[in-house]
């Protein structure tokens, strides 16, 4: 894991792990990152137990992730039809998630039921 001081220099956080993550979020909204870089895949789910970040729901702890969740409706009030997730990366990171795909502050993942 890799961060950006304000001043342009980027520093080595060491292997990327939850309380890295952690750490990185706190010192991000402290202001003394400019930008967190995530170096190993995020895993396409909220949790992971295979990867040592765990998923999304740790980015999103962390405040780097916004998640909303809304629920699906089919019209029958007595029928659960589950709800979608949305993350929004609000924060100035960027990840490439295990599908390949990179992410930074602005993009949108819907999770659709």
């Amino acid at each position: 894991m890799k961060a950006e001081l304000a001043c342009g220099t980027v520093i080595d956080l060491g292997p990327d792990t939850r309380n890295a993550i952690f750490r990185a979020g706190r010192l991000y909204r402290a202001g003394v990152f400019a930008k967190v870089i995530i170096e190993i895949p995020v895993p396409c789910a909220g949790w992971s137990s295979k990867s040592p970040i765990g998923g999304y729901a740790t980015l999103h702890m962390a405040g780097l992730l916004d998640r909303e969740e809304r629920l699906v409706w089919s019209g029958n009030p007595d029928e659960y039809n589950g709800s979608d997730v949305i993350y929004t990366v609000i924060a100035d990171v960027e990840f490439t998630d295990e599908r390949g795909t990179e992410w930074r502050k602005g993009d949108i993942d819907e999770w659709l039921k």
